[in-house]
C-alpha cells in the first residue's frame, strides 16, 4: 500500500481526499496542526507546526506522493492586515517545508515523492471577461498576488521531482466548501444570487476535485499547471436558481454589492462577487472525465445527499 501524505489534510478537501485515497488502496498520512482532530483508524495523523519537517520527514522518505493543501482559510473572518499575512505566510511556509522534505529525500538517495501542490483560480484575478485556461496570464489583486507567490514558492520542488500545481475553483460539497453557508439560507427560504448575478461562477464538485488528484497520481508522466474547475461555468444567477430548484426552494433574495461589502469587506469583491470563466483545458485534454460536468448534475446530487 503506497503512502500519500496530505499536508493540511484536516480541512474540508483533505478529509474527503483521505477517504478517497483509502478507498483506492492508498495509505493516507494526514499532516495537521490540530492536535484534537480525529480520523478513521485506517488514516494516520501526524501533528506538525506548519513550517518545519521535523515531525514528518521520515514519512516523506517512504511516501509515493505529497499533496499540499495547507493554508489559512481565506473565507473565515474579515481580511485585515493580520489575516492577510496569515493567508500568505501559511501557504508559503507549508510549501517551503514540502520542498525541504523532497530535498532530504534526494540527499538520502531515496525515491523522491511526486508532489501535487494546491493553488486557486484566484491566480487569474477578480474579474476577467475572457475565457481563461492554464496559459492565461495571472491577474491583479490580493488573491492573485498570493497565488503567484504560492506557486513560485513551489519552484524548487519542480527542480527535484514531478510537480503538478492544481488551481482550484469554488469547491462544492455538503460538509464544507462554497455551499456550507449557502444551503441553509435556501433551506429557510432566504436564498438568492449575490450582486447582479451576471458574474461567471467557476466551480467543481468535491468528488471531481479528488478524482483529478487521483488522476494525476495515476498519471505521473503528466505534470505542470491544471485548472480544477468543472467544464461548464455558469452565471451566478443560473447557479443559484438551479440550487434553489434542487432544494425545492425559491431563489429570490439578491443582496446588492454594497451590502455585501459592508458585511464582509474586501473579501466580498474577491470571493463572492468575482467573475472568472475558467476552463479545465489541460486535464480534459489528458483524458480526464468529470462525474459532474454541469452544475445541475452537481447540485442535484449534493441536495439529495444533504437530505
Amino acid at each position: 500500500m503506497d503512502n500519500v501524505i496530505i499536508v493540511g489534510g484536516s480541512g474540508f478537501i483533505g478529509r474527503h481526499l483521505a477517504d478517497q485515497l483509502l478507498a483506492n488502496g492508498y495509505q493516507p498520512i494526514v499532516l495537521t496542526r490540530n492536535r484534537n482532530c480525529t480520523f478513521d483508524a485506517e488514516i494516520k495523523k501526524v501533528v506538525w507546526d506548519g513550517c518545519s519537517i521535523d515531525s514528518w520527514c521520515e514519512h516523506a522518505q517512504n511516501a509515493k506522493v505529497i499533496v499540499n493543501l495547507a493554508g489559512e482559510n481565506i473565507a473565515s473572518g474579515r481580511w485585515n492586515t493580520q489575516k492577510k499575512k496569515r493567508i500568505l505566510e501559511s501557504r508559503i511556509n507549508a510549501t517551503q517545508a514540502v520542498a525541504d522534505a523532497v530535498k532530504v529525500c534526494k540527499e538520502k538517495g531515496v525515491p523522491t515523492p511526486q508532489v501535487i501542490q494546491a493553488s486557486a483560480i484566484g491566480f487569474y484575478g477578480e474579474n476577467r471577461e475572457s475565457l481563461l485556461d492554464e496559459n492565461s496570464k495571472g491577474g491583479d489583486g490580493f488573491l492573485a498576488n498570493v497565488c503567484k507567490a504560492w506557486e513560485n514558492s513551489a519552484t524548487p520542488i519542480g527542480e527535484i521531482t514531478n510537480l503538478s500545481i492544481v488551481r482550484i475553483g469554488a469547491v462544492l460539497g455538503t460538509n464544507g466548501g462554497a455551499l456550507e453557508k449557502i444551503m441553509p439560507l435556501f433551506k429557510y427560504y432566504g436564498g438568492g444570487h449575490p450582486g447582479k448575478g451576471t458574474e461567471i461562477f467557476s466551480w467543481i464538485h468535491i468528488d471531481d476535485l479528488c478524482k483529478i488528484i487521483l488522476f494525476l497520481i495515476h498519471h505521473r508522466e503528466i505534470n505542470g499547471i491544471f485548472n480544477a474547475t468543472a467544464p461548464q461555468p455558469v452565471p451566478a444567477k443560473t447557479f443559484y436558481r438551479i440550487l434553489g430548484q434542487a432544494m425545492g426552494r425559491p431563489s429570490w433574495l439578491h443582496p446588492p454589492r454594497f451590502i455585501l461589502k459592508l458585511i464582509v469587506g474586501e473579501m466580498a469583491e474577491s470571493l463572492i462577487l468575482s467573475s472568472l470563466h475558467v476552463l479545465p483545458k489541460r486535464i480534459a485534454n489528458n483524458g480526464f472525465k468529470f462525474s459532474y460536468p454541469t452544475c445541475r448534475d452537481a447540485l442535484t446530487h449534493l441536495a439529495t445527499k444533504r437530505n
